[in-house]
């Protein structure tokens, strides 16, 4: 099982941050994925890329979130066990 951390500006009020971290403790970094939805999010008054990129560092500490952008991704659609072996 996979979760990808996204869109929290469409949260409704609900805490991201707290639900990055639930996510984390129940299926742990291997199982995290985060995506952008950018440029189609269909609320691009609400997010940036920048912004959107900051708030995963802010959810995570470094190690989970290069499993996030990378690691995980990378072993999940194209079998690599390393993040830079594409």
């Amino acid at each position: 099982m996979h979760v990808k951390l996204s869109g929290a500006y469409r949260l409704g009020g609900r805490d991201a941050n707290a639900l990055a971290r639930l996510w984390l403790g129940e299926l742990g970094a291997g199982c995290l994925l985060w995506g952008s939805d950018w440029p189609c999010t269909n609320h691009e008054d609400q997010a940036d890329y920048p912004a959107l990129v900051r708030t995963l560092h802010e959810w995570l500490e470094p190690a989970a979130a290069q499993a996030a952008l990378c690691v995980n991704p990378a072993r999940l659609y194209w079998g690599e066990e390393a993040a830079g072996a594409r």
